[in-house]
């Protein structure tokens, strides 16, 4: 509501240069618990477009609306691929099955899902398709806030990435190749500049009341930073660092990923405790504890910061 989000924005305000608070806020933006009533969380999938198959199956009331799945067969690594034909085989011979999903890669995986509770909707992937005992799923239509979303990010953003863009495919992508997850569903990527176009992403996200996650490094074990149903903002370009040798603070930016941030400390002889890999991001393996080579010497990177909110 306008008194959460005026808060919030408060805090972004107050934190103004120092990036990595950005996270931190976004985060607390969607966990947050609802003080006052809120407008009821609606779903948010575009109708398919001509040619196109079908997309992932959706349930309300499952665990992130993936619905009640019964089994799940992989088929990769050198085995013959399974088929859309196998998986509608095995979801009727199955008494308890409802509907399945297919979801393809040519030549490299196949998967299938057998559902226990009929879908109610489907989120556009490529390769994947939902069916109902053999009858394709229909694709929920955007709701008037969400067709609100995307002209609030192209006028306020220099780069907002919707469905149906060229670049949109390349920009929702994560670093995880899992085949199952290796095809999110956002409904924008919004790509920030500046701590004011985080403030103005933000708002057109709450304004759409649909959840937004912040990316950097893209990865993650899940690739939840790719956001489906929701919108990606990306902060791979807040990367400014600044360093005051007389305190011996640096203040990163939320973009960094390890790599870049051990690179331009060490231009001052520095170093902080944290990842491995140098392409994972600073700030969310930080928000997620931060072990790495030096935990032993210098604890993990999550005791580090003097601020972010």
């Amino acid at each position: 509501d306008d008194h959460r989000l005026k808060h919030l924005l408060q805090l972004l305000l107050a934190f103004a240069g120092q990036d990595m608070a950005v996270v931190a806020v976004l985060a607390v933006l969607a966990q947050l618990p609802p003080q006052v009533p809120t407008q009821p969380k609606t779903h948010h999938w575009l109708t398919p477009a001509v040619g196109q198959s079908g997309g992932v199956c959706r349930a309300t009331g499952t665990a992130k609306e993936h619905g009640d799945i019964i089994e799940i067969k992989e088929w990769g690594r050198g085995d013959p691929l399974g088929t859309e034909e196998t998986c509608a085989t095995k979801c009727g011979r199955s008494s308890r099955c409802k509907g399945y999903e297919f979801y393809s890669v040519p030549k490299s995986f196949s998967r299938c899902e057998l559902h226990a509770k009929t879908p109610t909707h489907i989120a556009l992937r490529e390769g994947a398709t939902c069916k109902v005992k053999g009858a394709p799923m229909p694709g929920f239509v955007p709701l008037p806030p969400l067709a609100d979303l995307g002209p609030c990010l192209k006028a306020n953003l220099r780069e907002a990435h919707l469905p149906g863009d060229p670049e949109f495919r390349a920009a929702n992508k994560c670093r995880n190749r899992r085949g199952d997850i290796s095809n999110p569903d956002p409904v924008a990527v919004a790509r920030v500049h500046s701590v004011s176009e985080v403030e103005a992403a933000v708002q057109c996200v709450v304004a759409a009341g649909i959840d937004a996650c912040a990316r950097a490094g893209a990865h993650g074990f899940e690739n939840d930073a790719c956001c489906s149903g929701g919108v990606i903002i990306d902060v791979r370009d807040l990367n400014a660092l600044e360093y005051d040798p007389a305190t011996g603070l640096a203040t990163a930016g939320a973009g960094h990923t390890w790599g870049q941030l051990y690179y331009k400390l060490s231009q001052h002889g520095r170093v902080v405790p944290g990842g491995t890999e140098g392409g994972v991001g600073v700030a969310g393996l930080t928000l997620g504890c931060g072990r790495g080579m030096l935990t032993q010497w210098l604890r993990p990177s999550f005791d580090k910061p003097r601020g972010g909110g």
